[in-house]
């Protein structure tokens, strides 16, 4: 009886007529009109502006340069001794 019930209440259409589905989108352009006084003049940069870009631009730079010569730091060493192959002695092979 209770599953009826429940399914007679879910066929009722909606107690609420207030809610109404509503358009997502609408007509209206909003047009907003700028300013050409925003352009900040590189010539006129405080102290501290003037310390970050020589530090930012010095940084960039460098950031990029590989060095002169490949570095392997073990070169000078010679590998390890193996007594015995361990992939052999058990069996486990790499497909």
């Amino acid at each position: 009886m209770e599953v009826d019930s429940y399914r007679n209440q879910l066929s009722k259409p909606c107690q609420n007529p207030s809610i109404d589905k509503k358009s997502c989108c609408s007509d209206q352009k909003i047009v907003k009109e700028g300013s050409d006084d925003l352009k900040i003049a590189f010539n006129n940069l405080i102290f501290e502006q003037q310390t970050f870009f020589a530090t930012f631009f010095y940084t960039y730079v460098n950031l990029f340069e590989g060095l002169d010569e490949n570095i392997v730091p073990f070169k000078d060493y010679s590998p390890p001794f193996i007594e015995r192959d361990v992939q052999i002695l058990y069996e486990t092979y790499l497909i």
